[in-house]
């Protein structure tokens, strides 16, 4: 018997039914690592740390629904994540006055924070990571990253619910598990900057959009290292809200 192959006609039906099976292999929501990394594609050198160079540049502000407002009438400061070290996440880590510091790896890039001493790992794309199941969810979520061009995006889901995960000002604004946030690095004549946008359905009627800035510093990385017991320290001298006694 003479193989598919012997027949031209044949075999080009075959290889093509390949190239279309392939179009349609790992589209599923977490398969974007499948992807293969594009060798000509040049890496931005954004490794080093990085220290506060302008103000948050406000693209589109953020606009709350009314379960929002509603979260915000009734947290009470003293009951606030922040005083039992729990670390601040995505978006407003990012506009800390705390330095800033970027690992590029092979196969990952690590944001790091002095705030909190938070690390997030960046998985890139197209080294077959593992993907969260569906009921996984993180405090810092779960992030994919690749380069295009001479910039780096990330993209991260899987938040937890956190009660200051917009703002941890007095008083707070929540986030869901529905936040996702999207952030762009380039630099430009050496500064590094970002965008950012976030969205989260339960929480806010539109994504909410800004800008930051850092320059390089020679500065030595510190410790944030929170205590909680001296965190509590300042728990009594909080005035009581929302007519909680």
């Amino acid at each position: 018997m003479r193989s598919a192959n012997a027949n031209p006609l044949r075999r080009r039906v075959f290889e093509a039914a390949a190239v279309v099976a392939l179009m349609f292999v790992g589209t599923g929501p977490f398969e974007a690592n499948a992807q293969a990394p594009s060798a000509s594609s040049e890496v931005p050198d954004l490794s080093g740390i990085w220290k506060r160079a302008e103000r948050r540049e406000v693209l589109t502000p953020l606009r709350l629904n009314a379960r929002a407002e509603a979260l915000r009438g009734v947290l009470d400061e003293r009951a606030y994540p922040k005083y039992d070290c729990v670390a601040a996440t995505m978006p407003r880590i990012v506009t800390d006055s705390y330095n800033f510091q970027i690992q590029q790896q092979a196969d990952r890039v690590l944001l790091m924070f002095e705030k909190d001493d938070v690390v997030r790992t960046v998985w890139l794309e197209g080294y077959g990571h593992p993907v969260p199941s569906v009921g996984e969810y993180f405090l810092q979520g779960y992030s994919i990253g690749r380069y295009e061009g001479a910039e780096l995006v990330v993209e991260t889901t899987k938040f937890t619910y956190d009660p200051h995960g917009f703002s941890d000002g007095s008083p707070t604004i929540a986030s869901s598990q529905r936040k996702t946030v999207s952030e762009r690095y380039w630099l430009d004549e050496g500064r590094l900057r970002v965008e950012v946008v976030t969205e989260d359905p339960l929480m806010i009627l539109e994504p909410n959009r800004f800008r930051y800035a850092w320059d390089r510093t020679d500065e030595e990385w510190l410790e944030f290292a929170c205590d909680i017991e001296n965190s509590h320290t300042v728990l009594p001298f909080l005035t009581p809200q929302y007519g909680v006694p």
